[in-house]
């Protein structure tokens, strides 16, 4: 009996169906983590680093996004705009639920880490993107790659969302195995590769962190960044976002969200 129940998990692991879920939630998650750590990354350095006007707003309208939960911002999007569904809706949702968990903790980093070291760097001639990947990335690192592993997590474990947008992962197919199959050992043996895929993310975790640098702990406070002619393309693109993930879902009226 053990035998048989263990070639038919066996069987289940590795059928074709197994197998385009496996690549559907790991690309799904991994998009999700790439574009949730750009985003919050950014909103943390434009919030905390900068001098740009209204960055106290945009702080903000950073963290908002978590007071909504991710099924109901696809609910909303679904139901503004016909035929939003698939990968790339998927991918916009939760980037929009996950990249808040990506910014608070940069920009935590960021007031722990000792801004002079930047503006060393800079009076020596670095310019901002050499200054960044050498000296600002290492020091936020750790909290981006934390934040990131968060995404992807919360990426793999979410159902509605991706039921509502009809995309194919893990947890819709263990939920509709549950519920179409007297025979539970479909949906176990999907469950068991998310567990395992969770636990081997959470053992290269760390080494995907690295080591966190050493801090004074009396930071210096030093003038912050004036962005110049980019300070109008950074506003841009923060308030871009804040349409996207903010006024787009919240323009849909109450009564019909609760209606749906």
């Amino acid at each position: 009996m053990f035998e048989f129940g263990g070639q038919k998990v066996i069987q289940n692991v590795f059928r074709p169906r197994t197998l385009e879920l496996l690549g559907n939630s790991l690309l799904l998650a991994t998009a999700v983590a790439i574009s949730a750590v750009a985003v919050g990354s950014f909103q943390a350095w434009l919030t905390v680093r900068t001098a740009t006007k209204g960055r106290a707003l945009f702080a903000i309208l950073a963290a908002l996004p978590l007071a909504m939960p991710s099924y109901v911002t696809a609910y909303a999007f679904t139901a503004l705009f016909s035929g939003f569904k698939g990968f790339f809706a998927a991918w916009l949702v939760l980037t929009i639920g996950t990249a808040p968990y990506v910014y608070l903790a940069v920009s935590a980093a960021l007031f722990r880490s000792d801004a002079a070291t930047e503006e060393v760097a800079r009076s020596l001639g670095s310019s901002r993107l050499r200054v960044f990947t050498r000296v600002t990335w290492p020091a936020i690192r750790p909290a981006a790659v934390s934040g990131g592993m968060l995404s992807i997590l919360y990426s793999l474990s979410d159902f509605g969302a991706v039921s509502i947008l009809s995309f194919d992962t893990f947890t819709r197919a263990i939920y509709s195995a549950y519920r179409s199959s007297f025979d539970r050992t479909g949906a176990a043996s999907l469950a068991t590769i998310l567990v395992v895929i969770t636990v081997v993310l959470l053992i290269l975790e760390p080494a995907l962190r690295g080591k966190d640098l050493n801090t004074d702990a009396r930071v210096r406070r030093t003038s912050q960044i004036n962005l110049g002619w980019f300070s109008a393309v950074a506003i841009s693109l923060a308030s871009l976002w804040a349409v996207v993930s903010l006024l787009i879902p919240d323009s849909l009226e109450p009564n019909r969200l609760v209606a749906g």
